[in-house]
């Protein structure tokens, strides 16, 4: 049985917020990966909003011990920063 372009949409939220890469994803839940990337195309995954950058607050401490930024399949491992720092990374990245 074929997924409707609904279940697609679910298929495609899930692998956003599952933090594996769309081969990895499709491996698991055993979907061919040609059909994953049309529909994500199709249905304009692209296009949506959930990759945009968003407010965050934080507590005030004097280092940031980890953090790790995520958009996408793509994730980027922060040692110990400062918050100022963090925050000229965000505002460059924007």
């Amino acid at each position: 049985m074929r997924p409707t372009p609904e279940q697609w949409k679910a298929l495609i939220v899930a692998h956003q917020t599952s933090g594996l890469t769309m081969a990895e994803f499709c491996r698991e839940r055993k979907i061919r990966p040609k059909s994953f990337y049309y529909w994500h195309r199709k249905l304009g995954a692209a296009k949506s909003t959930d990759d945009a950058f968003v407010r965050v607050s934080l507590p005030s401490p004097k280092q940031v011990s980890a953090c790790t930024l995520r958009v996408g399949s793509v994730s980027l491992e922060l040692g110990e920063v400062s918050p100022s720092w963090l925050a000229a990374l965000m505002k460059a990245l924007a």
